[in-house]
């Protein structure tokens, strides 16, 4: 019995002994201090990684986004005022543009996806890729995004924009003979003399100038570079949709609309998603012909243009256009006559009180009065031809510093956007 209970006592002061308690809870704290302080730790890296992570992700995606604008700005520019122009297409097989430094910069490439046709505007696809790659900084790695922007080239109204000159050129303007013109004359290309003309007026070019203006001079020189209005074809094709204009759209899928039935008498805007052949007398009051492919004037075809100087809105007793006025009416004393995206080329005769204009070539050989208006072209030949056939032009001195409706600048326009 004595035993047992002795050995009960050791066991009971076994029990009972705290001695190493305090070291083993201590250790155990430890352990669970440093495993919370890695845990801490690796949180902490990882955030400062991925910290570094969405900044250079940030840096790329504006850098790639500064290299759209730009690409841009160098398309919208002509190269004679630092920019690329129209028909800059840096590509994967040609020298990217590249601007930026060896740790930040954007490379940039444009496409022609749409070519422009008489009915279709052009379609461009500028990709731009923005790339950091920092040297020597702690938890950074190379980022790259990708920008992609798709634009139709179109007309940006200008406020500072007019018609300045009774002829204009983009490219080239050649003068045939028995011509008189009442006005200065203007090309961004060359101006060249093939027969007997008078200039009551001056002759500029940024090219060789051949013509001699009343000043006794021939200007030429980049200095003379000047941005042409260009028409917005989709304005005057909503404003042919109008009832109260009473003009007339032909929605004929770049077919041809004859005129040919007589003494045929028009008003409004008359739009022409086509080709337009004029054979007969055509009487345009107060309206224009606006074609998304050729016009052209066959034979003993006679073309008479006038203006209409009343307003259409009763109790409006001006011309109004600006488009908050109430009494706005885009065609009162609207200066345009014939007007299109492909040649112009007219026989007969032509009087009118307006402005000829295409985006490609304009060639006459016949009788033509422009008294008052002028003739805008990306190239011209300007022919009187002989014996009675003469031209006459008249610069519409109303139309200095005077702002066309549905007129601008070509420009590129953003029509899509994408993070690639």
């Amino acid at each position: 019995m004595k035993r047992k209970s002795i050995k009960d006592n050791k066991i009971e002061d076994l029990l009972s002994n705290q001695k190493g308690i305090a070291l083993l809870t201590t250790l155990i704290f430890i352990f669970i201090l440093v495993t919370f302080a890695v845990a801490l730790l690796a949180m902490t890296s990882n955030d400062i990684k991925l910290s570094a992570l969405q900044r250079d992700s940030t840096k790329a995606f504006y850098i790639a986004e500064s290299g759209i604008e730009k690409a841009l700005w160098n398309l919208n520019t002509s190269v004679l005022k630092d920019g690329k122009g129209f028909d800059w297409r840096p590509s994967d097989t040609d020298p990217l543009f590249h601007e930026g430094t060896t740790a930040e910069y954007y490379d940039v490439t444009v496409e022609t996806v749409q070519d422009e046709t008489p009915i279709l505007p052009e379609i461009i696809k500028i990709n731009s890729t923005g790339v950091i790659k920092p040297v020597g900084v702690k938890n950074s790695r190379k980022r790259t995004i990708t920008i992609e922007v798709k634009a139709k080239k179109g007309i940006l109204p200008s406020d500072d924009l007019s018609y300045k000159y009774a002829i204009a050129t983009d490219t080239s303007m050649l003068l045939k003979g028995n011509i008189k013109i009442t006005g200065n004359i203007h090309s961004n290309g060359t101006i060249g003399v093939d027969g007997a003309y008078t200039l009551n007026g001056n002759s500029y070019a940024v090219g060789v100038n051949e013509v001699v203006g009343q000043d006794g001079k021939s200007h030429s020189g980049e200095e003379n570079y000047e941005e042409h209005p260009q028409v917005d074809f989709n304005f005057y094709e909503e404003l042919s949709k109008v009832s109260i204009y009473e003009g007339g759209f032909y929605d004929i899928d770049g077919a041809t609309k004859y005129f040919d039935t007589g003494d045929e008498i028009i008003r409004g805007i008359h739009f022409i998603d086509g080709d337009v052949v004029i054979k007969s007398n055509l009487t345009i009051i107060g309206g224009a012909i606006f074609a998304t492919g050729t016009i052209t004037s066959e034979g003993n075809a006679q073309i008479i243009h006038t203006r209409r100087t009343e307003n259409i809105h009763a109790g409006c007793t001006e011309c109004y256009w600006d488009p908050d006025d109430p009494c706005y009416d885009p065609l009162c004393n609207n200066p345009f006559a014939l007007v299109a995206k492909g040649n112009i080329t007219l026989g007969g005769t032509v009087d009118t009180k307006g402005i000829i204009q295409t985006n490609s070539e304009f060639t006459y050989n016949g009788r033509i009065t422009v008294n008052p208006g002028a003739i805008y072209a990306d190239d011209g030949i300007f022919h009187g031809g002989g014996g009675k056939e003469v031209m006459d032009i008249v610069y519409y001195e109303s139309l200095i510093d005077t702002t066309v409706p549905g007129t601008g600048l070509p420009f590129y326009i953003k029509i899509s956007w994408q993070e690639k």
